[in-house]
């Protein structure tokens, strides 16, 4: 019944989308205050009194795999980051009037194009950008006065995003040298530490406009870049960025190896088991939830092997040691490859355990709890630090 539902509602969207496009954009505008196509910066700032500066390229950097990885699931995260298609090359912009939609923070021109290089969207033959075929209306713009930045993206509480997809473009935006903005637009978050990560780059949270999922609004200028990179796969570019501005203060423990454990969903059932296999190294484990910033950092910095579940406290991996080794127990009924292209971001080592959903979970999802073989673990920790 739900996937009927989703399915009807999915082609009435689809119809009034093509409905829309039909329609002169002033008419369906003023109507709808939807977008009607696609664009990019460079194209957008072909007329006057736009602005477009190409920055430099920004590449993928795969990691190098150690032995004893599991062969299918590593397969399987090369040839999607492999398979991906190509990102153009990045630019800044400054346009007059350029609107901003929604919580995802969707960047538009005045003309009611998106900005598919500011804003990506997943690549679905089927399907147009999410901004064209996922909503019927949108609430009238509301004008904003002066210059905004936009740091908006998708995952807008989740930390992983806001580190790689999202604060990259401040840097992207002021290396551009089309000055600083009045004001930054974020997205609305319940993400603790946003306003202590903003802060870190010299943004005051409480003078941010924040997005949420019915606002529009119109800006008087609006300064913005293209994405940092494609959407969960970071280039070393904002690795280098981000490990500058959040340096991690010197760990005097010297952690060897790490274990990030999760309290909610996606949690490891045999994580005892796991720790007490690995008691020849003495591994220290780490649970996020709780932490500020600082004490996120520090749960990792300097570490030089961190064994983990699939989750966004792998994010923190940016301050593991030079040529530290991280080891992924990823579902195999969740086989993302986030962790795989940060890890070669970073320049670190990958090592890929398979695990499985926890017996009695009901039907495997991107949130069951997981169990692995503890001398897996064993076997890829040793390898990592022989």
């Amino acid at each position: 019944m739900i996937g009927t539902t989703r399915n009807l509602r999915r082609h009435v969207l689809s119809a009034v989308t093509r409905i829309r496009a039909a329609l002169p954009f002033g008419l369906q505008d003023a109507v709808t205050h939807l977008p009607v196509g696609c664009t990019t910066i460079p194209e957008a700032c072909c007329s006057e009194g736009r602005v477009s500066v190409a920055l430099p390229a920004r590449p993928l950097c795969e990691p190098d795999v150690i032995a004893g990885s599991d062969h299918q699931l590593v397969a399987s995260l090369r040839a999607d980051l492999r398979d991906q298609p190509n990102i153009t090359e990045p630019h800044a912009g400054l346009i007059p009037g350029a609107r901003i939609l929604g919580r995802e923070c969707t960047a538009i021109t005045p003309e009611g194009l998106v900005l598919t290089d500011v804003s990506p969207d997943e690549v679905k033959p089927d399907r147009p950008h999410r901004a064209l075929s996922t909503r019927l209306l949108a609430p009238p713009p509301r004008r904003i006065a002066g210059t905004m930045g936009l740091l908006g993206d998708v995952g807008h509480d989740n930390i992983f995003h806001w580190l790689f997809d999202i604060l990259p473009r401040i840097g992207m935006i002021r290396s551009s040298g089309l000055g600083e903005p009045d004001a930054w637009v974020i997205p609305k978050s319940r993400l603790a530490v946003v306003p202590e990560l903003l802060a870190q780059f010299g943004v005051d949270a409480a003078t941010c406009i924040r997005m949420g999922r019915w606002s529009h609004v119109s800006c008087e200028r609006l300064l913005l870049s293209s994405a940092p990179g494609r959407v969960c796969q970071p280039p070393p570019a904002s690795i280098a960025y981000l490990q500058d501005i959040l340096r991690a203060a010197p760990n005097e423990a010297k952690p060897g190896v790490v274990v990030i454990a999760r309290r909610g969903r996606r949690k490891l059932i045999n994580l005892d088991a796991v720790v007490d296999r690995l008691g020849e190294h003495k591994p220290t484990v780490v649970y996020m939830e709780g932490l500020d910033l600082h004490g996120q950092i520090s749960a990792i910095a300097g570490a030089r092997c961190i064994v983990a579940p699939h989750g966004a406290g792998l994010a923190h991996m940016i301050h593991a040691a030079p040529g530290a080794t991280i080891i992924e127990l990823l579902p195999e009924h969740y086989p993302n490859g986030s962790f795989f292209a940060l890890t070669g971001a970073c320049g670190f080592r990958y090592g890929c355990i398979r695990a499985r959903a926890a017996p009695g979970a009901g039907r495997p999802n991107s949130s069951s709890d997981l169990v692995v073989e503890p001398h897996d673990v064993l076997s890829l920790v040793r390898a990592a630090l022989p």
